[in-house]
């Protein structure tokens, strides 16, 4: 599926850019709350991650309101 190969493709770049510390702007890494961050997959997918210390969690594959109601619950 399309979905998932760019889902891979932006997984794959982002752990590329945490291990070197070079931030692409293509990831549109936003800074959530607390410990939770989210990068962009395309223009309506985001994936949520909570970062302690050098640990990531990714914690949520989906659109900008399932990304509200997330961060809602948590």
């Amino acid at each position: 599926h399309a979905q998932t190969a760019k889902l891979l493709k932006a997984i794959d770049k982002f752990q590329h850019a945490t291990e070197g510390r070079q931030w692409p702007q293509g990831l549109a890494i936003t800074h959530l709350r607390d410990h939770y961050f989210e990068f962009r997959v395309d223009i309506h997918m985001r994936v949520t991650y909570r970062r302690t210390g050098d640990l990531i969690q990714y914690t949520l594959y989906g659109s900008h309101d399932q990304v509200r109601r997330f961060l809602k619950m948590i």
